[in-house]
């Protein structure tokens, strides 16, 4: 009920804890009765019905109280229980996997066969791009992959011009250095990246025109 009057009680009800209410209800039932203003109908029968609805609240109060701390027993009663289960299962396991002679010995005890999938991991992709790099001499040049920073390990090869024979490259970096070559010659270099292992598709091959 929103007030009107020019002097109002300080009551926010939604921030006050339960332990506040009923600290002010105590208040209310202590003094309330010997005001002036109780002896209006409509706030004698308010402060009866706050003294029967408090009771039932503290009432309220205390049934929770008590079903939480039940219900905290319970769950810690059968967390132990959990964990007391979980360690017999383990050496029924264990005792089971040590007497076992087949695989059907351990379905045999209704427990099912652990099946491990090893996961396969597929080839990388290969250089998105090469960059070529003309030397400061002639007769050097120098290609990698477009990238700046680690960027992982490549194998490289290059062949003469037209496409024919290709020759391994030494070297796993992002760069390899083309020399002893003379100008005016046209090569082709392709990279593969490599990871895991694995090798990945050559990458489309690029011209490089020594200077």
């Amino acid at each position: 009920m929103k007030s009107t009057a020019p002097w109002r009680a300080a009551l926010t009800l939604s921030t006050i804890t339960d332990s506040e209410r009923s600290s002010l209800l105590a208040g209310i039932e202590k003094v309330a009765p010997t005001s002036p203003l109780i002896t209006i109908p409509v706030l004698a029968a308010s402060l009866a019905a706050l003294e029967s609805k408090g009771a039932a609240f503290a009432a309220g109060i205390a049934l929770a109280a008590a079903t939480e701390k039940q219900f905290k027993a319970s769950v810690a009663a059968a967390d132990l229980l959990r964990e007391t289960l979980d360690r017999e299962l383990s050496t029924f396991r264990a005792l089971t996997e040590n007497n076992a002679t087949s695989a059907a010995d351990i379905t045999g005890m209704g427990l099912t066969l652990l099946s491990i999938t090893r996961s396969s991991k597929a080839p990388p992709d290969p250089p998105a791009a090469l960059v070529v790099v003309p030397g400061r001499v002639h007769g050097k040049a120098r290609v990698m992959v477009q990238g700046t920073g680690y960027l992982g390990h490549f194998a490289a090869e290059v062949s003469t011009d037209p496409i024919g024979v290709w020759t391994s490259l030494p070297g796993t970096g992002k760069e390899r250095r083309l020399t002893g070559y003379a100008s005016g010659t046209k090569l082709w270099v392709h990279f593969a990246t490599l990871r895991w292992g694995l090798q990945s598709a050559w990458c489309a091959p690029m011209m490089v025109i020594i200077p």
